[in-house]
């Protein structure tokens, strides 16, 4: 029953399809993150290093979202993030604790589920690219013509 309510999220989380994986980041990375759980919900993070949103389900954003130590993800939910190796070092990719408030029969809330190792991720500083300013042009729909 709660699984009908709140959605089966299942016990493990595949990285490319493989559990935990080791994964080496040399100079900047750009990674398409796609959540493809059907119910749970990704408040990725990757120990406290920095990355910056280049990107949505909608394509590239305007401009760069810097700075970012966390992004949530839900269901169905893509992004493209650029993940720079400014020091050598490792980090654990997770999907740290986030409470969407599950239904509970009875007691309220079901609790948030923890912490969720991802990836083992390896840094190799490199030459790092600058992200652009401006990642493309957007437009207003009222301004388009059929």
């Amino acid at each position: 029953m709660m699984d009908w309510m709140n959605g089966r999220e299942g016990q493990f989380a595949l990285v490319n399809g493989q559990r935990r994986p080791r994964i080496a980041v040399a100079g900047s990375e750009r990674w398409r993150i796609w959540n493809a759980s059907n119910a749970r919900y990704l408040r990725l993070t990757l120990g406290g290093h920095e990355f910056a949103q280049v990107g949505t389900d909608g394509g590239l954003l305007a401009a760069p979202r810097p700075g970012l130590t966390e992004l949530l993800l839900a269901p169905a939910e893509r992004a493209e993030v650029v993940v720079p190796a400014r020091s050598a070092g490792t980090a654990l990719l997770a999907a740290d604790v986030y409470d969407r408030h599950k239904m509970s029969m009875s007691h309220g809330s079901l609790p948030a589920s923890a912490l969720l190792p991802l990836a083992d991720v390896d840094f190799v500083p490199g030459a790092a690219r600058a992200l652009p300013i401006t990642l493309r042009a957007l437009t207003s729909l009222g301004n388009r013509r059929p």
